[in-house]
């Protein structure tokens, strides 16, 4: 029931005969790879310095003079702006070209993580994590995207695997 008919555009036009769209190529263009494995390798780096920001928490309280409530809030900031931001950010940023988005994202999160390191208070501490972690948000429509136009069908499984394994490394 779920089947969709053809119609005799469809019929004429086969997938394979498209070669312009590269989830239809027989074989992914090492440029493809290349994009991929830098997109699932910033969002490893993204991971590691927010799962690091909690091994360093106890350096950070004593040289900022953080309270418990302060300490709590920064480590918890991460998770809730994840949580309140993913849905309608990917409803919002999966119209923007994908290698572009990444790529501005992640200069800006390169700059919140510099800057996080320079910061003297509470407040600053905050807002810059509260930042980083609302643009590391802004990537997570890329994945499917990026999958989709540079990854052909043949390799997404070995994409996604790839994608683990870069993923539990860290």
């Amino acid at each position: 029931c779920f089947a969709a008919r053809a119609s005799p555009e469809m019929e004429t036009t086969s997938p394979a005969a498209d070669s312009s769209d590269p989830g239809l190529r027989e074989h992914t263009p090492l440029r493809g790879w290349a994009i991929f494995i830098l997109f699932q390798q910033m969002g490893s780096f993204a991971t590691l310095v927010s799962f690091t920001f909690g091994l360093m928490l106890p350096s950070i309280r004593k040289d900022v003079g953080l309270t418990d409530t302060q300490a709590g809030a920064l480590a918890a900031v991460a998770w809730a702006v994840s949580a309140l931001c993913a849905v309608p950010f990917a409803a919002f940023f999966s119209r923007f070209n994908p290698v572009r988005l990444v790529g501005v994202m992640a200069a800006l999160v390169a700059i919140c993580v510099a800057l996080q390191s320079l910061a003297a208070s509470f407040v600053m501490l905050f807002v810059i994590r509260f930042a980083s972690v609302m643009l590391q948000a802004c990537q997570a429509p890329a994945r499917p995207i990026l999958i989709q136009q540079w990854i052909s069908l043949r390799h997404i499984a070995t994409a996604n695997g790839l994608s683990f394994a870069f993923h539990s490394i860290i």
